[in-house]
């Protein structure tokens, strides 16, 4: 369920030629690696960035998953385009330039992270 509405998003994304994809996914638990790495392998030969963030509302936290292709990745990495999205609500992970995942605290910092990640991948555009 996570998995096809994130890819029906990267679609969208590709068909109207966008560099990057923003997707909140809806509160059904955590975002686990296992679906961030199955996103990551699917969007590693597209063009396209991936930022995927979800707000648990039960513990109060928020996730977050971004893949960034190779060619993109002089611009922008996975890395850096969570942690700073993530600033505001303290967002800590582990993954390389091409893949990233971490978790913070604070459902209520949701609009400022998705914000603060839709400003980062404009030098995508």
């Amino acid at each position: 369920r996570v998995m096809d509405g994130a890819m029906q998003a990267v679609g969208t994304a590709l068909e109207e030629n966008k560099p990057f994809v923003i997707y909140h996914i809806p509160d059904s638990g955590a975002i686990t690696p296992k679906v961030g790495g199955d996103i990551g392998k699917k969007t590693k030969k597209t063009p396209i960035a991936v930022f995927l963030v979800q707000a648990n509302q039960e513990e109060d936290t928020v996730h977050i998953f971004a893949s960034v292709p190779k060619p993109l990745q002089g611009k922008l990495s996975a890395k850096d385009w969570v942690e700073n999205a993530g600033t505001v609500a303290e967002v800590k992970g582990g993954g390389s330039p091409a893949c990233f995942n971490g978790k913070g605290a604070g459902v209520g910092h949701l609009p400022a992270i998705v914000s603060a990640a839709a400003d980062a991948a404009a030098v995508l555009n």
